[in-house]
């Protein structure tokens, strides 16, 4: 009798301790509301399901969410505005240039984002799991190593090329290709070549070096603190969310620490298009066959 009232609470102990909820810190810094809007449903479900959310973004919830609080960084990034750009100007900018620009935009969010009050003022506070956003830099990461805390990234977009050495993802050039270049898994040699070359260039060169060396010192001067090299603390993430699926995407090989969760965020019922649908689709056609293209940043 007593051996089975000692189980018992042994049981409800354990019941009560794997029930436990958790304080999860998601830092997202990228201003694109693209990339938001695949985030948001996640965190609203770990929210939902008791875990308490303190999310880091420019974009916080239009009312209130039960245990979700917001830090809003709204405004503190100055981008440049959407424009018009022709098919023949993006046709000119190669892999290199994208490189370079998207560098320049990330140490623009690290020079914006981590000096502010509210970004800074968490560095004193607790937390059982951080996600962060995995795009176009680690300087975040600086912040992250602080925590001393477990932590898993998300992309919004397929896997970029410097995201695979950090949780040993293998990402064969010969077959798999570079998001920067317009090929497909099925490449003749000269763009196997290409490929490979512009691969081990971004992954082993131009990220370690213009990326995270920059992105280091930024973080040092604002957390005033000194910090590993990034390289090393990207490493030490658990897990990969990626935006991405094989029926839509190219199929590749993934280790179990990289998790594809393309559509997580289609939360609600699909409904018939409008008629007004053909309309723009003929509108779109005639705007392509004038060479026009609306991008966005």
């Amino acid at each position: 009798m007593q051996a089975a009232a000692a189980l018992s609470i042994i049981f409800a102990v354990f019941c009560i301790s794997s029930a436990t909820c958790s304080r999860i810190l998601a830092i997202f810094p990228y201003v694109g509301k693209s990339h938001h809007d695949v985030y948001t449903p996640y965190l609203q479900q770990l929210a939902a399901r008791g875990h308490e959310i303190i999310v880091v973004s420019h974009f916080p919830q239009d009312s209130p969410f039960q245990n979700l609080t917001d830090i809003s960084i709204k405004g503190s990034v100055n981008m440049p505005p959407v424009q018009v750009i022709s098919f023949q100007m993006l046709e000119s900018v190669g892999p290199i240039q994208d490189i370079m620009i998207l560098r320049e935009i990330g140490q623009l969010h690290c020079e914006s984002i981590l000096p502010l009050p509210q970004v800074q003022q968490l560095r004193n506070q607790t937390f059982d799991l951080i996600i962060t956003e995995l795009f176009i830099t680690d300087c975040f990461l600086g912040l992250v190593h602080g925590f001393n805390a477990p932590f898993i990234y998300f992309s919004s977009s397929v896997l970029l090329p410097w995201a695979n050495e950090r949780i040993g993802n293998p990402d064969s050039p010969s077959y798999i290709p570079n998001l920067f270049l317009p090929y497909s898994d099925r490449m003749n040699f000269v763009e196997r070549l290409a490929n490979s070359v512009n691969t081990l260039f971004i992954t082993w060169l131009l990220y370690p070096l213009l990326y995270n060396r920059s992105g280091r010192s930024i973080a040092e001067k604002h957390l005033q603190a000194s910090l590993p090299p990034l390289n090393d603390i990207a490493k030490r993430g658990s897990l990969i969310l990626v935006n991405s699926h094989f029926t839509i995407n190219r199929p590749r090989p993934l280790v179990p620490a990289v998790i594809e969760v393309g559509g997580i965020h289609i939360t609600k019922p699909a409904k018939n298009l409008p008629k007004v649908f053909p309309k723009i689709v003929k509108v779109f056609y005639l705007e392509t066959a004038n060479n026009v293209a609306y991008a966005n940043c």
